[in-house]
């Protein structure tokens, strides 16, 4: 199964040692049936984790622990009828749209705790509108967009 991470999972399991995102990605070490994708092409989401966690060395050591069989690309273009609607929903940063399209073209599992997403911790990720883009995410894209904890629980029921 593949997933999408958005970078913030990767900044607060790697950077800012949260617990559950540290759970999260230490599923993927070694498990050869979980994998992550990026983009192809441009490689947005290659250049985000470089540019935020280069310099970490556990990071590098996970993600050189991935590479093979465990990471994968896919098209990161979202259709035009898509993107509109998205940013007609107030979903308009591109990079946060290589994301999106990654898991359109995969699995379609993202992990993110991105306000944007409607996900997270902050008040805003419970606003009314990015519940909406959320609930548009899920139920007319059929992504199945998780914070870290449900993102755990997900996997965890993989292996059952």
């Amino acid at each position: 199964m593949r997933f999408v991470l958005d970078t913030n999972i990767l900044i607060k399991a790697f950077n800012n040692q949260s617990p559950d995102c540290i759970a999260l990605v230490w599923r993927f070490y070694g498990d050869s049936n979980l994998g992550i994708v990026f983009d192809s092409g441009e490689r947005m989401i290659e250049k985000e984790y470089r540019q935020n966690l280069q310099h970490n060395e556990m990071y590098q050591k996970w993600l050189v622990s991935m590479s093979g069989c465990q990471i994968s690309y896919m098209s990161g273009k979202l259709n035009a009828k898509i993107k509109s609607k998205l940013e007609k929903l107030g979903f308009h940063e591109s990079s946060d749209q290589v994301f999106v399209a990654v898991a359109l073209n995969s699995d379609k599992n993202l992990v993110s705790e991105d306000s944007d997403y409607g996900k997270g911790n902050e008040a805003r990720a419970n606003s009314p509108e990015k519940q909406e883009v959320l609930k548009y995410m899920t139920e007319s894209l059929g992504l199945n967009v998780m914070d870290s904890i449900e993102g755990l629980r997900f996997i965890r029921q993989l292996a059952i």
